[in-house]
């Protein structure tokens, strides 16, 4: 994975210290319409000036606009920067191809690889790394900035009500880094099966390879079951830990306020954190599982093709 890195860094520093710098900023940003919604619930709850409330809404609609529009540059430049890189991927790929058809039949060089094997890497293979490579730094920055920024303002509010959002974002990460190692191995598989099916009716007399071809098609399908499997049953872990965080958020919450502990808008505050913690917590656990997939294929691909993968800096697109 540090190599992995190393390369992506490589290849788009420049980009990357633009959208660190922008992840920070939105980051930071999501404690505040949080605030806002509790002083805007209290301030109905306890008095009735409208010119306050009219100030509060104002307030809470300018920075959700101000955070829309900071994922909006975000998206982009990352999007174009996971294009550039599939562009980069797919020249040197078919560069290489040539390379090696041109090489005749000396039998000092590398074997070419297969024709199916060929397509694969280029029509997907590149792009999932491509796309990758726009996310690689700032999707886990920004999500990480976001859960951390949420949990800090909601356990500030009440210690108890931070621990609980806390004890049910925890575990859903521990079963996430628990289960990663299977997927890993399923996709491996899968990327093998596929290859070897796609080379087989790419070289050979299709009625002769029939069944070698279904026993490929056999494994890539029990592959990507098992990859179900195992991430909806994390899935369905992770919902029942949410909905135990809400009842106990509004047990716990509730009585708080019935002894004039808290006041409404903290509990419902709470209650909107929690899905906002989650939110990031579960985008983060599902770019450790893309991270894992990717960078299998990353290591087929190298290991077929050395130095395929782009490691010098991608030229800004016109107009960005």
């Amino acid at each position: 994975m540090i190599e992995f890195y190393r390369v992506i860094w490589a290849f788009s520093w420049k980009r990357q210290i633009a959208l660190i710098a922008l992840s920070i900023a939105l980051s930071l940003l999501a404690a505040a319409p949080l605030e806002l919604q509790k002083d805007i619930i209290n301030h109905v709850v306890e008095d009735t000036d409208a010119q306050v409330l009219l100030w509060l809404a104002l307030g809470f609609m300018a920075v959700t606009a101000l955070s829309a529009g900071l994922k909006l540059v975000i998206q982009f430049i990352s999007a174009s920067l996971g294009e550039d890189t599939i562009r980069e991927i797919r020249n040197r790929i078919y560069g290489r191809l040539v390379e090696f058809h041109g090489m005749g039949s000396d039998p000092s060089e590398p074997t070419a690889p297969g024709t199916g094997t060929a397509v694969t890497m280029i029509s997907s293979e590149a792009e999932q790394i491509g796309v990758f490579a726009g996310d690689s730094i700032t999707l886990p920055l920004l999500q990480l900035g976001t859960l951390l920024t949420v949990l800090v303002y909601i356990a500030a509010q009440s210690a108890i009500l931070g621990i609980i959002v806390a004890a049910v974002v925890i575990p859903q990460g521990l079963a996430t880094f628990l289960t990663q190692s299977r997927i890993n191995a399923l996709v491996r598989a899968r990327v093998a099966a596929l290859r070897e099916g796609t080379d087989r009716i790419a070289r050979s007399d299709l009625q002769a390879i029939e069944q070698e071809t279904e026993a490929c098609f056999d494994r890539i399908y029990e592959a990507r079951v098992g990859i179900f499997r195992v991430k909806l049953t994390t899935k369905f872990v992770m919902n029942l830990l949410n909905g135990a965080g809400m009842t106990a958020i509004l047990l716990i919450g509730g009585w708080y306020v019935i002894q004039g502990v808290t006041d409404v808008g903290t509990i419902t505050v709470a209650m909107t954190g929690l899905a906002r913690a989650v939110q990031p917590w579960r985008d983060l656990m599902m770019f450790y599982r893309r991270a894992g997939m990717v960078l299998v294929r990353y290591e087929v691909l190298r290991d077929t093709f050395p130095h395929t993968i782009p490691n010098r800096p991608a030229a800004a697109p016109k107009g960005a």
